[in-house]
C-alpha cells in the first residue's frame, strides 16, 4: 500500500505543476554613504567609493574634456545635438532597467529560489498510511513550490528596486541632462556620469532592499508551501517544510550581487543606451 497508492499523489502533483508558470533560469563588498536625491552624489562620496574600483571610474573626468575611453563605443545613429526631454529620459531609463535586471537583479531571484528548493522536504500520507516520498516526487514538490514563489518574490524585488533605485535615478538623470541641447561630447559625458552614479546607488541600496525583502520573502514562501499542500490530490495529505534561513540566505545572495554590480562596465551600458536611441 505504501508505493502503489502513491501513484495517485504523483499524478495529481504533476497535473498541478503543469498549470504553473515556467521557472526562470539561473544565472562581500559593503558600500555606504547614499546621498539624498535632492542633492545628488557628492564628489567626496564618489571618490571614497571609487578609491579601489575599476579605472573607468577613477579616470573619468567631467571638466569639459571627455576621456578617450568613450570613443571606443561602437558606431551609432544618434543625431546631435540631443534635446533633453521626457521622452529621452524614458528611453534611457528603459534600457538602463533592462541592463541592470539582466546583469544584476535577475540573479537574486534565481539564486534565492535555488536555495529554497534545495531546503524543501516533505512527508505524505494516503488513506491513513505513511507514504515514502522519493527523489522524483520530492523534485516535483520542490518545483511546484518554487514556481509559486518565483513570481511573487520577483515582483516584490522589482517593486523595491523601483522605489529605492530607479525613482532616484530618473530624478538624477533629469537633473544631469538639463534642458539645453547637448553635443556629442557633452551628451556622452552626461551619460557616463549618470551610469557611474547609477552603479554607486545600486551598491548603496541593495543591502537595504535585502533587509526589507527578507520579511516579505518569508511570508511568500509560507504561502507557496500552503498552496501546494492544499492542491495535492484528494485523500492525500502532505506536510512540506523549507529549512532555510531566509534572511541569512538573502545576505549571501546580495553580497554576490554587489560584487557583480561593482564590476559593471559603464561603457558597455552607455553603448547599449546609445544603440536604443
Amino acid at each position: 500500500m505504501k508505493f502503489s497508492l502513491f501513484s495517485l499523489l504523483l499524478f495529481g502533483l504533476m497535473a498541478f505543476t503543469c498549470t504553473l508558470a515556467s521557472p526562470i533560469s539561473e544565472d562581500s563588498t559593503s558600500v555606504s554613504h547614499f546621498i539624498d536625491r535632492k542633492e545628488g552624489f557628492s564628489d567626496h562620496t564618489l571618490a571614497n567609493y571609487d578609491e579601489n574600483k575599476d579605472s573607468d571610474i577613477s579616470n573619468t573626468h567631467f571638466n569639459g574634456e571627455y576621456t578617450t575611453s568613450t570613443h571606443s563605443l561602437t558606431e551609432r545613429d544618434v543625431k546631435y545635438p540631443v534635446q533633453p526631454d521626457a521622452a529621452l529620459v524614458a528611453k534611457i531609463m528603459v534600457t538602463l532597467k533592462a541592463e541592470l535586471y539582466v546583469k544584476v537583479f535577475a540573479s537574486i531571484t534565481a539564486s534565492f529560489c535555488e536555495k529554497v528548493s534545495a531546503s524543501i522536504s516533505a512527508k505524505a500520507s494516503l488513506l491513513g498510511g505513511l507514504i515514502s516520498v522519493g527523489d522524483v516526487q520530492l523534485k516535483l514538490i520542490q518545483s511546484a513550490v518554487i514556481k509559486k514563489l518565483q513570481a511573487s518574490f520577483d515582483a516584490e524585488l522589482k517593486s523595491k528596486i523601483q522605489v529605492a533605485i530607479y525613482a532616484e535615478l530618473e530624478i538624477l538623470l533629469e537633473q544631469l541632462l538639463g534642458s539645453s541641447p547637448l553635443d556629442e561630447i557633452k551628451f556622452l559625458e552626461k551619460l557616463t556620469e549618470f551610469e557611474i552614479k547609477a552603479r554607486a546607488l545600486v551598491i548603496a541600496q541593495l543591502p537595504k532592499i535585502s533587509a526589507a525583502l527578507a520579511v516579505e520573502a518569508k511570508a511568500q514562501l509560507e504561502a507557496a508551501i500552503k498552496d501546494v499542500e492544499v492542491n495535492l490530490p484528494l485523500l492525500a495529505k502532505a506536510t512540506i517544510s523549507a529549512g532555510i534561513n531566509v534572511e541569512a540566505a538573502l545576505k549571501v545572495i546580495i553580497a554576490v550581487a554587489l560584487e557583480i554590480a561593482a564590476k559593471l562596465d559603464v561603457k558597455v551600458i552607455v553603448d547599449a543606451i546609445l544603440k536604443s536611441l
